[in-house]
């Protein structure tokens, strides 16, 4: 019964996405983007994916696989840095072609986050540049949940994107999680946090 139950609650979540998600083409299509203090937040992909635990390149890649699915399949939605340096590998907006992130298979990778708290590579992002085209609000982090299936996403700025010192992590199956971000809306995020709750991670 409470399978029952919590499977009619993704579906529910599933549909406001799908709802979300054409409201986001009709935005590309030219429409105005809707402003931060309106309630249909949008995020704007691809998104940070920190890695902060030691995984195998295979375990990365599942991830990668399991959000690309998570996108129905159109966009590889997270961007793995190769540095804490700097941005220069960052997604960068083209004039007529999809901006995406890091695109699986990867051959090799290895994480400068590792160590890091969820504080902090909040932070990091805080200080990306104007050219890199990753969402400053919403992000992943992989942690020891990872081989449970599990994804951490966070969101930074609170419901209405206004307050940057709120910070709050969900942990969910890689595919939703992905799902939930990439359409993300400030009511559907409320909606998953009341019926999952807030996690920690596990360093």
């Amino acid at each position: 019964m409470g399978g029952c139950k919590e499977m009619i609650k993704h579906q529910a979540v599933f549909r406001k996405i799908g709802r979300v998600r054409t409201r986001q083409k009709r935005l590309r299509l030219g429409q105005q983007r809707t402003t931060l203090s309106n309630t249909n937040m949008y995020s704007t992909p691809p998104f940070a994916l920190f890695v902060l635990v030691d995984v195998s390149t295979d375990q990365l890649n599942k991830v990668l696989e399991a959000a690309f699915k998570g996108t129905e399949f159109s966009k590889n939605t997270f961007w793995l840095p190769s540095s804490e340096d700097d941005y220069l590998d960052a997604p960068k907006k083209v004039p007529r072609e999809p901006t995406e992130g890091t695109k699986p298979p990867v051959s090799s990778y290895k994480s400068p986050f590792i160590g890091w708290k969820g504080e902090d590579v909040a932070k990091w992002l805080k200080s990306k540049p104007k050219e890199a085209a990753i969402d400053v609000h919403f992000f992943a982090i992989v942690d020891n949940s990872a081989e449970k299936g599990f994804l951490v996403i966070g969101r930074q700025g609170g419901r209405y994107l206004e307050d940057m010192d709120k910070l709050e992590f969900m942990r969910l199956d890689t595919e939703f999680a992905t799902a939930s971000i990439y359409a993300a809306q400030s009511g559907t995020w409320e909606e998953i946090k009341t019926s999952k709750g807030l996690a920690d991670i596990e360093y």
